[in-house]
């Protein structure tokens, strides 16, 4: 119960704080959306990748998977191209 609350918690803190303000303050939406998107959510995302543990042993599989997704993808496109006449750089 406690590792439930301590992960809810802090979500209902925020939300409650960013209720408060909108109701105080008049905020520009389009402004808070630009922050939100170009400085806040990369920062989480850094901070959260920054403390996670890297198992070297996953990551040649990783690997191995992002390229072969890579390659299934432009010998597919490849294939298209050719079925629709597309030549040079008219196929990217």
């Amino acid at each position: 119960m406690g590792a439930v609350l301590s992960a809810i918690v802090p979500v209902f803190l925020v939300a409650s704080a960013g209720a408060l303000v909108r109701r105080r303050l008049d905020l520009d939406v389009k402004t808070l959306s630009a922050l939100n998107l170009y400085l806040f959510i990369p920062a989480l995302v850094f901070s959260s990748l920054s403390k996670q543990v890297i198992e070297w042993s996953l990551f040649g599989q990783f690997a191995l998977a992002t390229a072969t997704v890579y390659a299934l993808s432009i010998l597919f496109l490849n294939v298209i191209a050719q079925l629709r006449g597309l030549e040079g750089s008219h196929k990217s």
